[in-house]
């Protein structure tokens, strides 16, 4: 694929989800996301994936933002679902960590934690 289309964004968009997933990478994610989005404004598919990275860079507000503009684009009733229920997570997410005044968890979190569990 990056040979015949090295462009094409949801190809940006599975490296960016892998650079996130793997190596934690998410300022790289963002920047191929971007790439894909500036490429395409109206691919569900990176808008989701957008919002995914802005969560885990604690960006609420953009997150949020990608969910609802993706959920405008599906157009069948899987996509749908995935992106409502993304955008009704980060909003109760979002709502509970503000009511009580605490920073939401990260995958990156989680890691520093599994680390230290396991820890000798």
């Amino acid at each position: 694929a990056q040979r015949l289309a090295p462009d094409n964004v949801t190809y940006k968009a599975h490296v960016a989800t892998l650079k996130m997933m793997a190596e934690n990478n998410f300022d790289s994610a963002l920047v191929l996301l971007n790439e894909a989005h500036e490429k395409d404004p109206k691919c569900d598919f990176v808008l989701e994936n957008l919002g995914m990275i802005y969560i885990q860079k604690q960006m609420y507000p953009e997150a949020l933002e990608c969910f609802k503009k993706a959920l405008e684009l599906v157009k069948n009733g899987s996509r749908s679902c995935t992106s409502v229920c993304s955008l009704h997570s980060i909003q109760c997410q979002w709502e509970v960590c503000d009511e009580y005044n605490v920073k939401p968890v990260s995958i990156a979190d989680l890691q520093d934690f599994s680390q230290m569990m396991t820890a000798p």
